[in-house]
């Protein structure tokens, strides 16, 4: 699947990602347990207004293929956001610096077979409310690219622990979506560029010379999230007003409302984006290798409005 067989544009990424530095911040934790017999790790953000007796959010941030957690802080500014708003931000790291995010990997059998990351993080959820004063109730996830994939896969596997969800900078494989049969509905968010050369806005096979499993287009990465929501079949269509012209992308939003139960699906689309994160640091290189940034919204700031509603 993707992790393995990406190509290029996996490799042009990864080189990007190792741009990317980690600001110094405050109530930072390093953390560490021990799931499947295998040390994990991840890095841990908590407010300064936590207080023990308060229960507050939690939104578990996953990072792309070749990326990491101290990556995704600089690329996503989630720090700064959980401290204006008061929620705990966990950042894990996947073993070799991806996630298991084709549920067949880890039924493989053998002394090879992929992380059990959906354990990992269920492990993870379990440790941090233990310790936390987290709101089960209020617990989110999202992640770019690899990570986004692997948001898909826990939201298939296990989305009675997430009350919403989003994926940037990557569809559903096909595999998943026949594998995938949540009993829970999921609210949920998807962004992605239309020019986005690791994996096709009008799906298809994924870019680089690897290949890799067949994914959804966009639209019916949505539309499939939609149906398991009980949305109606149409859906509204917003256009936002252009506020950095010099950046080459134009964004809008189609959502699938008065779903059964709230379950709201979002999927906003970065017309002439690459594979980026909206909002994310200016990086020259970056841009050079996966496509432009978009600068007409944060992702970060719309998936905490989105969280922040569910």
């Amino acid at each position: 699947m993707f992790p393995r067989v990406w190509g290029l544009s996996a490799l042009a990424f990864a080189l990007a990602l190792l741009l990317l530095g980690c600001p110094g911040a405050s109530n930072v934790r390093q953390g560490v347990l021990v799931h499947d017999d295998q040390l994990r790790s991840y890095r841990l953000y908590t407010p300064s207004s936590l207080e023990s007796e308060e229960p507050v959010p939690l939104v578990v941030v996953l990072h792309p293929f070749m990326g990491s957690a101290r990556q995704m802080v600089r690329m996503t500014g989630f720090d700064a956001i959980a401290e204006r708003e008061g929620f705990i931000a966990a950042y894990p790291n996947g073993l070799t610096r991806r996630w298991t995010a084709d549920p067949g990997e880890t039924r493989a059998p053998g002394p090879f077979r992929a992380a059990d990351d959906v354990g990992f993080i269920e492990a993870l959820l379990d440790d941090l409310q233990a310790r936390y004063p987290v709101d089960p109730d209020r617990v989110y996830v999202t992640g770019a690219s690899n990570g986004a994939m692997m948001t898909y896969r826990l939201a298939c596997e296990m989305p009675e622990r997430f009350a919403a969800a989003a994926a940037v900078m990557a569809p559903m494989t096909r595999t998943l979506a026949e594998y995938c049969a949540p009993e829970v509905q999921m609210p949920f968010l998807i962004m992605m560029g239309t020019e986005d050369q690791a994996f096709p806005f009008e799906g298809g096979a994924p870019g680089g010379p690897g290949g890799g499993s067949e994914v959804l287009s966009a639209p019916e990465t949505a539309a499939f999230w939609a149906a398991r929501n009980e949305c109606p079949g149409v859906s509204e269509r917003h256009e936002f007003p252009e506020i950095a012209p010099d950046d080459g992308t134009r964004v809008s939003a189609e959502t699938y409302a008065g779903c059964a139960g709230g379950g709201e699906t979002v999927l906003y689309i970065i017309e002439g984006g690459g594979h980026t994160w909206p909002g994310q640091p200016s990086q020259p290189l970056l841009e050079f290798l996966v496509g432009p940034i978009s600068r007409e919204i944060d992702a970060s700031e719309v998936i905490w409005e989105f969280f922040a509603a569910h």
